[in-house]
């Protein structure tokens, strides 16, 4: 499942959590489907089509969202930088890695997100931002993995190790 597979796939990804997601909003807070898919493509792939797949997740987010644009091409790139370096130190990535990826994935996409809305001056109360929609982004994420994760990795060729 390489770029040419991704990109349908993320586009899909992209409308549902554009279209559908709101929908089924828990307090504030909602699924991520690409950045979801991102994580779990990333897991298993080289760097250079981990930052591909975070460059067209983000690019698609932000023309689709009214958040300003490149704040969630940011968030993957780095996301996706962190799982390269967290796989190079790790023999493998596991369930505990999963979980703790996610979370902090959802922590750049929230912080990333509240940080460029303060600078645009915005005013946010954190308190009830981090209760009311990034706690119940977390748990979404969380709850939503496993099931993208399994489909990623049903049709995600192994890393190929670089000489």
């Amino acid at each position: 499942m390489g770029n040419w597979f991704g990109l349908p796939l993320l586009v899909l990804a992209a409308i549902i959590q554009v279209t559908f997601v709101p929908q089924i909003r828990l307090l504030g807070g909602e699924p991520n489907f690409v950045m979801l898919l991102v994580i779990s493509y990333a897991v298993r792939a080289r760097l250079e089509e981990s930052v591909v797949w975070a460059f067209i997740g983000g690019l698609l987010l932000d023309l689709m969202t009214s958040l300003p644009t490149g704040a969630s091409v940011v968030s993957l790139l780095l996301i996706v930088f962190l799982i390269d370096q967290i796989r190079s130190q790790l023999a493998g990535v596991g369930f505990l890695a999963i979980i703790g990826l996610v979370i902090a994935g959802t922590l750049t996409m929230q912080f990333v997100a509240l940080a460029l809305t303060i600078l645009s001056g915005y005013n946010v109360r954190l308190f009830e931002t981090l209760s009311y929609v990034v706690l119940p982004s977390i748990a979404y994420n969380l709850v939503l993995v496993w099931p993208v994760y399994f489909f990623v990795r049903r049709f995600c060729r192994p890393p190929v190790p670089v000489l």
